[in-house]
């Protein structure tokens, strides 16, 4: 029996064998397995591809974030501008401060000059020149003296030639009502107010002015006020606004006496005396003090003349206010020459003037007393 070798058995070698048919496990001659590098070969384009995936759904997943959210960028920029226009603005205001401080500040010190330019001018025109300040001299004697009608046309020539002049108005009032010019004072005081010059002064003529007419005879208007409630009321302010001035008083404890408060004007008349600046004006006040004080509780019996020498000027004249409630005029005569001695001449003529010796003025034994001089 002739048996083969299993080599004649199969025909075909293993080195004539095609690489297919090789076993799959079978190493190659360089050690690595017959078909990796297909197998790598094969491999690469997958791992791009796959690779590529990987990317695009990173950028889909950053898309859809921002998708989410599309505002957000936007709103960065947006935030950016605002910011820009808010510092835009800023400096455009704070520029516009600084040229209206500017302006502000240059106007004031402008309007400053003006202003002191002003008040330049209205001192010199306020300022009597040599020509008025002769006619005020003039019309301050002449008023002083009692000369009220000498002394109001004083007072108009100088506003005449210089109107500039304050307060020219009311010396023209005061003295037309002095003088018995009613309606030309009243017109004075309210050109005095309308300028606002000597408020408190022309008040209380003007009210005084209302009281007269309204006492005067056949005069049947009727007012809403009481004229005596408002001339007091205009002196009260005048007093309150010129506290430490004497004249205030002194009106105010005449019209009391005018009207029967004899005691209450004797009270003001004192402090008008407290607040008096001059002799003369201390004199004035304490005399109308002490006749007020006669006025209201006057004596039953007249005074010794053997008491006159010793007796001041207003002891006189009280008891010579006495001799003449008792018809004793010679006694009064001799009380009254010692008061005239005692008193200066202008001092002595407005005591006479007073309404306390209105009643006596016509008597022939006592004119010298009036038209003393």
């Amino acid at each position: 029996m002739d048996h083969q070798s299993p080599h004649l058995q199969n025909p075909e070698s293993d080195q004539n064998r095609s690489p297919e048919s090789q076993p799959p496990n079978q190493l190659s001659q360089s050690g690595e397995i017959p078909g990796a590098d297909a197998a790598k070969a094969e491999s690469q384009p997958e791992r791009r591809h796959r690779r590529s995936r990987l990317e695009d759904r990173r950028a889909d997943s950053r898309a859809g974030k921002n998708s989410r959210n599309p505002s957000k960028g936007k709103s960065k920029l947006t935030m950016i501008q605002q910011t820009d226009r808010i510092v835009l603005w800023g400096c455009y205001f704070l520029g516009a401060l600084v040229v209206f401080a500017g302006g502000f500040y240059m106007g004031q010190k402008s309007g400053h000059h003006t202003d002191m330019e002003n008040q330049v001018a209205q001192q010199d025109a306020a300022f009597p020149s040599p020509e008025t300040d002769a006619l005020l001299d003039a019309g301050f004697e002449a008023f002083q003296k009692g000369s009220y009608r000498d002394a109001m046309e004083n007072f108009q020539h100088v506003l005449d030639k210089q109107p500039t002049l304050v307060g020219l108005d009311y010396l023209i009032a005061e003295s037309a009502y002095l003088a018995g010019e009613k309606a030309l004072a009243e017109e004075a005081a309210g050109h005095a107010l309308s300028k606002n010059e000597s408020v408190e002064q022309a008040r209380v003529l003007l009210s005084l002015i209302d009281l007269d007419k309204s006492n005067s005879a056949g005069d049947g208007t009727q007012q809403l006020a009481d004229p005596k409630v408002t001339a007091e009321s205009a002196i009260k302010q005048l007093v309150a606004s010129h506290l430490a001035e004497a004249k205030g008083y002194g009106l105010w404890g005449d019209f009391l006496r005018s009207n029967g408060s004899y005691r209450s004007a004797a009270d003001i008349l004192h402090k008008g005396v407290l607040r008096a600046d001059t002799d003369a004006s201390r004199d004035l006040l304490s005399a109308k003090e002490q006749i007020a004080r006669f006025q209201d509780n006057p004596p039953t019996t007249v005074p010794s003349l053997s008491e006159v020498t010793s007796m001041s000027g207003e002891q006189a004249l009280v008891a010579a206010l006495a001799a003449l409630q008792k018809h004793q005029v010679e006694e009064a005569v001799s009380f009254l020459e010692h008061a005239r001695d005692l008193y200066s001449p202008l001092i002595f003529q407005k005591l006479m003037k007073d309404v306390a010796f209105a009643d006596y003025s016509k008597d022939s034994q006592l004119k010298q007393f009036f038209n003393a001089r």
